[in-house]
């Protein structure tokens, strides 16, 4: 188990070595494998504790800001109710997990400049750093928090001194963020991978027809699924209020959310494709979004203290957060009974066999051609074997299969019809039930 060597079921590039994210989740699940067996549920369930941390300092860190333990509760669990940031928690991306690690490096770089005590911003780097390199477009909030930083120097709130012992750290932070890039980059092109997507892919190189074609998915599709709507007009309604208010607004905050904005400007119009069928790129907006809406409170709860103490103001807010996360409750439970699509249903097919392969002789180290799946890795997953896959049968199949034959295929699993053209070819059938043939090819 090489932590510099990973790879994936799927053999399209070479031993199908690819690398995207840093695998440190990924790897620590494979070491908690070896004591409690392959169960699904440990990478759930440090994912969830991570962001479960996450959101904890969250509070903590809304608590200083607002002084109020309520609008703390209220505004977390607010936060918290995105149908897709609750999903992903509970699920296998490293982008959720990247999000409690920013959360957690924003409360101690916070701690930083209350207390002045460098071994908060040594933490704080450190969560930056691990939650850019599961995520790198989340780098955005390491930079902001330097740029803070310099801010305050100049403007005087933090000494010479002090500025200098911040430059060690985020200087590690960004050089090992460069290497790890570069490794990924050469590692990718010395395997022949093109699997991880370790480009931009912006808005000024698509049509006019594609930016508006995505811009519907945003506002049409995945809107509903990113927060209760209600919840997106009292979003709406505090930034104005923000806005009314911003001289209120504490400097710090006020700075952070404006430089989250605009690298999340950015962001949107580098990755501007990849949000028509990814709903997972919104979670990178998040603390952006998070920041800019504190901020915009915290100078509303300055300018309007009688308001905003008021206790029916507090029951309201209440009443949207649990309507909020009622809905996401909806929207999740939809998604999870909906769960079957053109990619998915390899899943289902699959979801038994693994005993049977190991029955009728399969080994492990056996390579496996997967005919039809339109997934990448689905169905080599719950082969728990390499493979290749077939998305469609057509007339350059048979050549596509004798290619693969000759760089090392062991068998051919069919999950479709079976071609007339393949069971002339192909006749050492070794198991045929449950819709699922296996062919031996040697």
């Amino acid at each position: 188990m090489n932590f510099f060597e990973p790879k994936n079921l799927n053999l399209a590039s070479e031993g199908g070595k690819a690398v995207s994210e840093f695998p440190i989740l990924y790897y620590l699940t494979a070491c908690l494998y070896f004591i409690f067996g392959e169960k699904e549920f440990i990478l759930r369930l440090l994912n969830v504790s991570i962001v479960s941390v996450g959101f904890f300092y969250l509070f903590r860190l809304l608590n200083q800001f607002f002084q109020s333990i309520t609008y703390a509760y209220v505004f977390s669990f607010l936060f918290l109710s995105s149908t897709v940031l609750i999903y992903y928690t509970n699920n296998y991306l490293p982008d959720a997990p990247a999000l409690g690690f920013t959360l957690i490096g924003w409360y101690f770089l916070n701690k930083f400049l209350l207390t002045k005590k460098h071994k908060s911003l040594t933490i704080s780097v450190l969560f930056f750093t691990f939650s850019s390199l599961l995520k790198i477009t989340f780098f955005m909030n390491p930079i902001t928090a330097f740029l803070l930083l310099l801010f305050f120097f100049f403007s005087k709130k933090i000494t010479s001194q002090e500025f200098k012992k911040t430059l060690l750290p985020f200087m590690i932070c960004t050089f090992i963020l460069a290497v790890w890039l570069i490794f990924v980059i050469y590692y990718n092109n010395s395997n022949q991978s093109t699997y991880y997507s370790t480009t931009i892919h912006p808005i000024w190189t698509l049509s006019h027809k594609t930016i508006n074609d995505i811009w519907k998915y945003i506002t049409e599709f995945w809107y509903t699924k990113y927060y209760f709507q209600t919840t997106f007009h009292v979003f709406i309604i505090l930034v104005v209020g923000g806005l009314i208010s911003y001289k209120k607004i504490k400097s710090e905050l006020l700075f952070i959310s404006l430089f989250l904005c605009v690298g999340s400007v950015f962001y949107i119009l580098l990755f501007y494709k990849m949000f028509q069928d990814h709903d997972y790129y919104f979670i990178t907006l998040l603390s952006a979004i998070f920041f800019l809406i504190v901020a915009s409170f915290q100078g509303i709860k300055e300018r309007f203290p009688k308001i905003s103490n008021h206790l029916l103001v507090k029951i309201s807010f209440l009443i949207i957060c649990v309507l909020s996360l009622n809905y996401s409750k909806l929207k999740l439970n939809q998604r999870y009974t909906n769960n079957t699509d053109d990619i998915s249903i390899i899943g289902k097919k699959l979801t038994t066999i693994e005993p049977y392969l190991t029955s009728i002789g399969v080994e492990k180290k056996a390579k496996i051609i997967i005919a039809t799946d339109l997934s990448q890795n689905g169905g080599l997953y719950f082969l728990k074997r390499q493979g290749w896959v077939i998305k469609t049968f057509s007339e350059t199949s048979q050549t596509e299969i004798k290619e693969l034959i000759d760089k090392g295929a062991d068998y051919l699993l069919i999950t479709d019809t079976f071609p007339i053209e393949l069971r002339k070819k192909f006749k050492k059938i070794i198991f045929q039930e449950k819709g699922i043939i296996i062919v031996k090819l040697n």
